[in-house]
Formats: structure tokens, sequence, C-alpha cells
């Protein structure tokens, strides 16, 4: 999963380590019980709302 965010976000060091910390966040707060399709699902929809 790591690398499929790497290769997608050329960000510089700050930004991964935010980009980083918020998934840690994210997995310990859902317990890792977000599967990678139902947050890309999710992803899609929130940009094709916007």
């Amino acid at each position: 999963m790591g690398h499929t965010v790497a290769a997608h976000f050329r960000a510089d060091p700050i930004n991964r380590r935010e980009l980083r910390a918020y998934a840690v966040d994210e997995v310990l707060r859902t317990n890792g019980q977000i599967s990678f399709d139902d947050a890309l699902d999710l992803q899609r929809q929130i940009y094709s709302d916007e």
C-alpha cells in the first residue's frame, strides 16, 4: 500500500510525513478495518463531488 501511495504522490518530505501521520492515525482509529478498495471508492466519491 505504501508503494502505491508513494508512486502516486510527488510530495516534499514535510508533506510525506503529514500524509504518513494521517494514514497511521486512520489505521489506529479504524483498527485496520478499512480495505484498500473501500478507501479508493471513498476517495473517488469525494473527488467526483468537487
